[in-house]
């Protein structure tokens, strides 16, 4: 059958389906030039505000460039195109249809037009959410309040270190929950990367203190020469330049949440400060003979194996016990599955809007994703990603992301055969600890012993990448 038969019996369909469905034609270019009544009131445009205008006059904003690319490219090539499609009305209102898009040649086989039929899918659509809204309300009511938190988490673009469908991460919400009703202190384990102060801050917004300050220090870096006059406060001449009185963080954070992270770095001799305060809820700066009563809800933070460091007598025990009223670990990313496939694609999308430009992935990527370390957790994913977004044109390939050797692909990928033997003690912690080491020594040497490029390359703090370091006798 020629094309002019074709476009011969399409203008007979056409004529039966103007009254019954929604129909508009577009000119190769894409501009309106009919649409039909039906198209006039689903759109509340008038047809004379219509013809002449792309379809971008409706176009909600909802469906992404890709999509849009796709469609197009289908649609120009000859193809047929069917799908849902969401459009926004001239008041502001939205709509759902499902439309066939069908390319229009004449005798000589050149494109005129292009015809759009749809039927209006808007109830259907609307059935399909509120079913799914009372499936999870029935199923569990907490699950509701998990989704709250999720949401919570998922505004910004920082939280989308949270962002998949694997049952740990569930987990996490649940503790979240839990903890964050009551006062006890919290210690949080977990990877560098991993979003250890994201979830201290959802703990206070959780709580009855939301509304108050919270406050992240990063305990590690503090001197332990400042330690009393940054925590505890001063009086105006208590020592050499204290030119004016100064509140510690203990006091500027009463009644709200105080967040230490990298706790395991503290010396022995300032767990013994940290205890007594914790002990006895009281403050005196340095200058005074007054203490102060404080209300501050702790929440606490490491990398390290704080257990560990008891058993070697670097970490009081009697202070972790303090601190650990309720433990939440949070997972790395290598455990969390195709958690790192979706939070991927967003950051693509992401660095797709910033950059202005179309990208997707290469096929192959979904496997380097799956089967990297990532011993820099998120935030090495997100490091990775913008800057492979940079640098490929449209298609982020394996390249992109690790530009490194063959060799240094070996060293960073999982080795699922790997194996110690039989006189090593096979946990998991010494598994980790020899892979981290291995890695560590590799990427050194890659960079020439320069620590800031290494810890660059592997998503890390350079404060936090330099312990390890010193960790491993590196």
């Amino acid at each position: 059958m020629d094309k002019k038969t074709i476009n011969s019996i399409i203008e007979d369909i056409l004529k039966g389906l103007d009254k019954s469905c929604i129909v508009t034609l577009t000119n190769p270019k894409g501009v309106i030039t009919y649409a039909n009544d039906l198209f006039c009131k689903i759109s509340k445009y008038s047809e004379s505000e219509l013809i002449g205008k792309t379809h971008k006059i409706v176009n909600s904003g909802f469906h992404s460039t890709i999509f849009w690319r796709k469609l197009w490219n289908t649609i120009s090539s000859g193809s047929v195109w069917r799908g849902e499609l969401k459009n926004k009305a001239k008041d502001g209102s939205f709509y759902w249809t499902y439309a066939t898009i069908i390319p229009q040649h004449d005798s000589d086989g050149t494109l005129i037009k292009y015809m759009a039929i749809r039927s209006d899918i808007s109830q259907k659509k609307q059935s399909e959410k509120t079913q799914g809204e009372l499936k999870n309300a029935i199923i569990n009511s907490k699950n509701i309040e998990i989704s709250n938190l999720q949401n919570k988490l998922h505004s910004s673009l920082e939280n989308q270190l949270f962002l998949g469908n694997d049952p740990k991460i569930t987990a996490l919400f649940q503790n979240i929950k839990k903890v964050g009703a009551t006062n006890y202190s919290v210690l949080i384990q977990g990877e560098s990367g991993t979003g250890k102060e994201l979830v201290a801050k959802m703990i206070h917004d959780e709580s009855k203190r939301s509304n108050s300050l919270f406050l992240p220090i990063d305990a590690g870096s503090i001197p332990e020469s400042l330690f009393e006059s940054e925590f505890f406060g001063h009086l105006k001449g208590a020592f050499t330049d204290a030119n004016e009185n100064k509140k510690g963080y203990f006091e500027t954070c009463h009644n709200g949440s105080l967040f230490l992270d990298e706790i395991g770095n503290l010396s022995i001799g300032l767990q013994s400060k940290l205890l007594r305060v914790l002990q006895e809820k009281e403050i005196t700066p340095l200058g005074s003979s007054k203490s102060s009563k404080i209300d501050v809800r702790m929440i606490f933070a490491t990398n390290t194996d704080l257990e560990n460091d008891i058993n070697k007598k670097t970490f009081r025990e009697d202070l972790y016990h303090r601190i650990s009223e309720y433990v939440i670990k949070i997972p790395p990313l290598r455990e969390r599955g195709e958690d790192v496939l979706i939070i991927a694609d967003v950051f693509l999308k992401n660095a797709s809007t910033y950059l202005s430009k179309p990208l997707t992935f290469h096929p192959k990527v979904k496997d380097v994703l799956l089967n990297y370390q990532w011993p820099g957790n998120v935030r090495e994913l997100k490091n990775k990603i913008r800057q492979a977004a940079l640098t490929a044109d449209h298609i982020v390939k394996p390249e992109h992301l690790f530009s490194y050797t063959k060799t240094r692909n070996k060293n960073l990928l999982i080795d699922k055969s790997a194996n110690f033997s039989s006189k090593q003690n096979k946990t998991y912690e010494n598994y980790f600890h020899h892979f981290e080491k291995s890695l560590f020594e590799n990427v050194l040497k890659e960079n020439e012993g320069n620590k800031l490029k290494s810890s660059t390359q592997l998503g890390m703090y350079y404060a936090t990448f330099c312990r390890k370091l010193k960790k491993y006798n590196l």
